[in-house]
């Protein structure tokens, strides 16, 4: 497999819109035709496309559990048919209202969002041009469960071949949230282009379209374009969160709540206005149902934002305004259900065998705002995480929107500080925070998640306080307007530049395999057994072994899940790194069935990796061969296997 290309990024992106434009557009259209509705000219033209692409994008997890269902019959004939069917749909209903659709109308007006949403995918693109794999260490889980979905044909309750008996006591949850690995397949079978890259690209591509997403929501919200266009500058090129998910991965969580949770939103505002679009209810439960197969965490960033809307309306005993917005979150329940149902009651009894913290706490404590045990510091250091977290351009820009707001609508203003308010009380029901309330599966609700989720509301508000930066700057008069957009623009130039830099880097320091790992992949596939199982560290490209070759790797980080066999990992690797001579490491790895050692080119996050020193020792012992780079190799290569000896 070569590193990603221009050309190849291109030709990938534009399968990836026309696929998930046209079954988002056929889907409104049959639902809109089955309710008796009109036109679809309704929404401008960016409305529409951030409508489109979202529901298209929530509609491919629900027809690949509608195709397991029927038999495991997701595979590439049928990935053309629903395409091919889609553009038929779209192109008749096109002809039949001969331009009476959106079209480009207002498309001049939509320019400015535009250059965002292209400066926003490019930010991100363009690093990753010249990779085998995205960075971080849940790309390799996404691509491995992506492999699983393309072998059954559709979703999958197990890791089959990739995993030992032993190894896993309960099933993982990635097993019951695969939307974005049905995706993954879905374009992998549409292109052809290899999984790890179609993993790298969709991540990229739905990264970059957050602005479009949140530009909806912010319209929706504010009616009013150039707020919402700022709050979509803020979090394409502003905000570190989601950019920098680019050094570990969040796949699921871009596509569920950064790109599906603020189309949804903007559908249940439309609800709860109520709007004239009888179709609505159904498209938000589309577009909730795809956020619960992909990643369930985003439904409750949802609700956080609905709660107090629901509380309102439940004041005044508007039964039938409550009943119509949760109507949507039931259906969508029961769309998935069949998937959902076991792995919840399975997950209820999960904390007997695997008691919460048992992996370690340390993105929990880190992202905790406030820490009881140590409250004068969390106070201190609340301004530093904040910044980490949010940038400190956004954070102020926040509050002053929030100001802003209580002046001007405090509806708005009290909403999205709710949903603040909200996301932070989770944050801080763990074992460090303010309190601990340990109800059903509170242990699945990530404080690390929720603080960076804040980023929407934040943004939200940050829009509105450029909004009125700029109105103050120029003292509402209109030939003073584009001078003080010019500075506004230039108070956000150091923190864009500053994630241009970023960027530059982080994908690059962040991926693992190399040309060379790629030619010791090769090797493997070649020379060793089907069943050959490899220890490697999490430092390197050792833990794409599965997805490149179809062989076995211990550990395997992030899918064991039996704490005996993750703690032996932990020390195995402790005591190879410390002690690489130490005899007991031969015994561990020959009772644990372990054929060889792979140390790759390249450590990654500056993580602890072997070394030729750790390579000398071991062969110092007798007990350990190399096998790659062979005899005959061209040139050295940084990439080494040793081979475990018999007894």
């Amino acid at each position: 497999m070569s590193p990603l290309t221009p050309l190849e990024a291109l030709y990938f992106s534009l399968l990836f819109f026309l696929s998930l434009l046209s079954l988002g557009r056929a889907l409104r259209i049959l639902v809109r035709g089955l309710l008796g509705g009109g036109s679809l000219g309704d929404h401008g033209f960016l409305d529409s496309l951030g409508i489109d692409l979202s529901l298209g994008t929530a509609l491919i997890p629900l027809l690949t559990l509608l195709l397991t269902s029927l038999g495991h019959l997701l595979n590439r004939t049928s990935v053309y048919l629903l395409l091919l069917s889609s553009l038929a749909l779209v192109l008749l209903h096109t002809l039949r209202e001969r331009g009476g659709g959106d079209g480009l109308r207002g498309l001049s007006r939509e320019l400015p969002l535009l250059s965002i949403l292209v400066l926003s995918l490019l930010l991100r693109l363009i690093p990753s041009l010249g990779l085998y794999v995205h960075g971080g260490d849940d790309p390799k889980l996404y691509s491995l469960l992506t492999l699983r979905i393309l072998e059954e044909g559709g979703y999958t309750q197990s890791w089959g071949r990739y995993t030992l008996p032993g190894w896993n006591i309960v099933r993982d949850s990635h097993l019951f949230m695969e939307g974005f690995e049905a995706l993954a397949a879905f374009f992998h079978l549409l292109t052809g282009v290899a999984v790890p890259k179609v993993v790298l690209l969709t991540t990229m591509l739905y990264s970059g379209l957050t602005p479009l997403s949140l530009y909806v929501l912010a319209k929706k919200l504010y009616r009013a374009g150039r707020t919402a266009a700022f709050s979509s500058l803020l979090i394409g090129v502003v905000s570190p969160t989601p950019l920098l998910f680019a050094e570990w991965g969040g796949h699921g969580e871009i596509v569920a709540a950064y790109f599906l949770l603020p189309a949804t939103l903007s559908l249940m505002l439309n609800i709860l206005r109520g709007g004239r679009g009888r179709e609505d209810p159904v498209l938000a439960s589309v577009l909730m149902a795809g956020m619960l197969l992909t990643q369930v965490l985003s439904v409750v960033y949802l609700l956080a934002f609905l709660l107090p809307i629901l509380l309102r309306v439940l004041l005044r005993r508007d039964v039938r305004s409550l009943g119509i917005c949760l109507l949507p979150l039931a259906a969508s329940i029961l769309l998935v259900s069949p998937l959902y149902v076991p792995a919840l009651l399975e997950s209820l009894g999960s904390t007997e065998v695997l008691p919460p913290g048992i992996f370690g706490w340390g993105a929990a404590e880190e992202y905790t705002f406030l820490k009881r045990y140590d409250l004068p510091h969390s106070l201190l250091d609340l301004p530093l995480l904040c910044a980490h977290l949010w940038s400190p351009t956004i954070t102020l820009l926040g509050l002053l929107g929030l100001l802003s707001s209580w002046r001007r609508n405090r509806a708005q203003g009290f909403y999205l500080a709710s949903w603040c308010f909200l996301l932070f009380l989770i944050n801080e029901n763990n074992p460090f925070g303010l309190y601990h309330i340990k109800f059903p599966l509170w242990n699945l609700l990530f404080p690390e998640r929720f603080a960076l989720a804040m980023v929407l509301p934040l943004t939200l508000l940050g829009g509105l306080g450029l909004n009125r930066l700029q109105e103050a700057l120029s003292g509402f008069k209109p030939r003073w307007r584009s001078l003080s957009l010019v500075v506004v623009l230039l108070l956000l130039l150091p923190d864009a530049a500053y994630r241009c830099v970023q960027m530059s880097r982080v994908p690059l320091r962040a991926s693992p395999v190399t040309g060379e790992d790629m030619e010791a992949f090769l090797w493997i596939g070649n020379h060793t057994p089907e069943d050959a199982l490899f220890f490697v560290s999490d430092a390197d490209a050792g833990q794409w072994i599965p997805v490149f070759t179809g062989r076995r790797v211990f550990p395997l980080e992030t899918v064991m899940n039996n704490p005996e066999m993750v703690i032996l990992g932990r020390n195995l690797t402790r005591l190879s790194l410390q002690t690489p001579s130490d005899p007991r490491i031969y015994d561990l790895l020959r009772e644990n069935g372990i054929d060889y050692i792979y140390i790759g080119a390249k450590a990654i996050l500056d993580k602890e990796k072997f070394n030729e020193t750790h390579v000398q020792a071991l062969l110092d012992t007798g007990r350990f061969r190399v096998v790659y780079p062979e005899g005959d190799h061209p040139t050295p290569s940084p990439v080494t296997i040793l081979e475990v000896s018999s007894p």
